[in-house]
């Protein structure tokens, strides 16, 4: 793989794990909310703080509806992270794209290396004959 398409490839995985991170911020706010708005419930359903106290319309919601929020809020963090790290795990791959043209390249450097060890060893019977 040319570099010029391993860079803009990996580019684009750059990209879409920054856009990641903004979803997951995104739902960590909202995850945020929706925790604080179900303890305002909570608390006036417990009697622990007045209905006027609250700056959540806390009777518009049930309790339970509030939780499958969270939950679902939590399970699109969940999802958003595992996509990331699939993400994370290409671009590493992408990092290494270029070790196969090395390693074709070094072949040759290995030949050289086979010819300069042939030609001492070569010698060195050469020597030890005389």
């Amino acid at each position: 793989m040319p570099t010029d398409i391993g860079w803009k490839q990996s580019k684009s995985v750059r990209s879409n794990i920054m856009s990641l991170i903004r979803d997951i911020i995104k739902e960590n706010k909202k995850l945020m909310q929706l925790q604080y708005e179900l303890l305002q419930k909570q608390l006036v359903e417990a009697g622990a703080i007045k209905l006027s106290d609250t700056d959540v319309e806390v009777n518009l919601f049930t309790i339970y509806d509030k939780k499958e929020e969270i939950e679902e809020c939590e399970s699109d963090i969940k999802h958003n992270l595992s996509i990331m790290e699939i993400a994370m795990l290409d671009d590493s791959d992408l990092i290494f794209m270029n070790i196969e043209e090395i390693e074709n390249k070094t072949k040759d450097c290995e030949n050289d290396v086979d010819n300069c060890i042939n030609e001492i060893d070569e010698l060195r019977g050469e020597m030890e004959e005389e």
